[in-house]
């Protein structure tokens, strides 16, 4: 046991593994959403594509518009200052904030390409990638002007969690006898 332990905690395999990995990502990952995530006739992001990159659904949902202008944001912030990275991040950021807003700290849950709700505020995980997205773009960028909402959300998302009635954990049917640790991750 000791000797698999000790094999996978070398340091050369870890930064072998870690060059492998972050190769991946910048080279392939990151390259296929530059390439087609931003939806230039509307804002925010395509994010529904086949393997070959064909777009599948135009319809916007609201946690995966939250991912990408965390990854986007996190990847200026956090590996390189690349200006193509805060542009696509603050196209999110514009797209969301515009459109996707309920009001009271709550965020819909899709919207159709162009910004209109098509359902409302029916999970606190979309509200959770929103304010992951907006708190890493603020980081990126040094501007707080997005900070009432991310209070807003954040005391919100508080709220809800704690709150024995609260239901917008879509798809789950939740008894009050369980500890919902998924919105903790």
């Amino acid at each position: 046991m000791n000797t698999i332990k000790n094999h996978w905690l070398d340091s050369d395999r870890q930064k072998k593994l870690g060059d492998l990995y972050r190769g991946h990502l910048l080279e392939a990952v990151v390259p296929f959403w530059e390439q087609r995530t931003e939806d230039k006739e509307c804002g925010g992001y395509l994010t529904c594509f086949d393997r070959s990159g064909h777009v599948t659904d135009t319809d916007k949902y609201i946690w995966f518009q939250g991912r990408q202008l965390y990854m986007f944001s996190a990847l200026y912030s956090q590996v390189e200052q690349q200006p193509q990275w805060l542009r696509l991040a603050r196209v999110g950021r514009d797209f969301i904030v515009k459109h996707a807003y309920a009001g009271g700290g709550r965020w819909h849950y899709q919207l159709d390409r162009k910004g209109v709700s098509k359902r409302g505020t029916i999970s606190i995980f979309t509200d959770e990638f929103v304010l992951q997205g907006l708190c890493e773009f603020a980081v990126a960028t040094g501007e707080d002007r997005d900070l009432s909402l991310i209070c807003e959300t954040y005391d919100e998302i508080e709220r809800n969690v704690h709150a024995p009635d609260f239901k917008d954990i879509f798809h789950g049917v939740w008894s009050p006898q369980f500890k919902r640790h998924g919105i903790y991750m």
